[in-house]
């Protein structure tokens, strides 16, 4: 993705839930597990809902602590 706003995160969320729904399967993910943008953190429980438990990458984690290093 070129932007990085919560706007286009949910945006992508959308197509992705359209392209499932119009092939036959639907998403209730119950954990999704992401990076530490807080942008995509909102996206995922404006689009998905407050049931949905995020969990962060530590592999991401480690690679933004040595970026600081």
């Amino acid at each position: 993705m070129t932007g990085k706003s919560q706007a286009e995160y949910e945006e992508l969320m959308e197509a992705v839930l359209t392209a499932l729904r119009r092939i036959g399967l639907s998403a209730d993910p119950s954990v999704v597990m992401t990076d530490y943008e807080q942008a995509v953190m909102r996206a995922i429980t404006d689009t998905l809902g407050h049931h949905v438990e995020n969990k962060n990458c530590f592999y991401h984690l480690t690679q933004n602590t040595w970026r600081k290093v």
